[in-house]
């Protein structure tokens, strides 16, 4: 029933005949004009970031501070093919991924690596008991009669 509507339609007078489809060459140019858009707010921008990182990476020296793609921050101690070791802090030393590294810090920093020996069979809770123990123990102030006064009124 449709293909009789069609051909009725198609063979009245006064209704111009198409020729193929109708817009086509519109339609790739909207095409076209949209991927252009697409190319200089997406793709190129996103190249050049790319190119960027790739050469902070590759520039990337001794005593450089960096921030991690988690966040981490530490100071490159030195640089082995693919991987970093940095110093995070407080002695603690990770391996990272070149790639991994986010960004650098404007800053440069020395090196300085503070070794503390601890004997073997000493725990750390055993250290920090001896560190407390040595400390100077501070001296209890004789009580006024302001703080004598206060206390009195804590008790009632």
């Amino acid at each position: 029933m449709i293909n009789q509507a069609f051909a009725q339609a198609a063979s009245l007078p006064g209704i111009p005949q198409s020729q193929g489809a109708p817009g086509a060459e519109g339609q790739l140019v909207v095409f076209v004009l949209i991927f252009i858009v697409f190319y200089f707010l997406l793709i190129r921008p996103q190249q050049k970031r790319f190119k960027e990182h790739q050469n902070m990476v590759k520039g990337l020296t001794k005593g450089d501070k960096i921030v991690t793609g988690g966040g981490i921050i530490g100071t490159v101690i030195k640089i082995d093919g693919d991987e970093v070791l940095i110093d995070a802090g407080n002695g603690t030393q990770l391996t990272i991924l070149k790639n991994s590294v986010s960004s650098k810090t404007g800053e440069k920093s020395s090196i300085r690596q503070e070794k503390v020996s601890v004997p073997k069979n000493v725990t750390a809770k055993k250290a920090a008991k001896k560190a407390v123990k040595k400390a100077p123990a501070k001296k209890a102030a004789k009580p006024t009669k302001k703080t004598k006064t206060a206390a009195k009124t804590k008790k009632k």
